[in-house]
């Protein structure tokens, strides 16, 4: 897997707009945020955020990969769709990228939000903005 995705239609933005919660069919799951690295490409630093949503009533996920660099930009690299049964592989992923990369993610588990209130207020807690 690349690091960095360098498709010239992804502009670098700000995590709104990357999942789209909608507490009626689409619901948050899994984030997962690494701590801050630093290469040859990205010496103020860089990290990565993995969000899933779930939908319902199917029970599918979606994954979504992010990369930051420490000025705030984020650029999308990777999103897929996985079955109900093949979550366990995201978690997988987010292992292999903490060895490659040598970044540590830290893993919260949001799957029982049901409301946007109840996500607000858990992401508040988190020290997480909500758009």
């Amino acid at each position: 897997m690349s690091k960095h995705h360098t498709s010239p239609e992804d502009e670098p933005r700000g995590d709104e707009g990357i999942v789209n919660l909608d507490f009626e069919q689409t619901f948050p799951h899994v984030f997962w945020t690494s701590g801050w690295g630093v290469d040859d490409e990205y010496p103020g630093g860089f990290r990565y955020k993995v969000f899933s949503i779930r939908y319902e009533p199917s029970g599918d996920f979606e994954v979504v990969l992010v990369h930051e660099s420490r000025d705030g930009y984020k650029t999308e690299m990777q999103r897929w769709s996985v079955p109900a049964d093949g979550f366990d592989a995201s978690a997988e992923m987010v292992q292999m990228l903490e060895q490659e990369f040598h970044v540590t993610f830290d893993r919260v588990d949001v799957s029982d939000i049901r409301t946007f209130e109840d996500f607000e207020a858990r992401s508040r807690q988190l020290g997480w903005e909500v758009y």
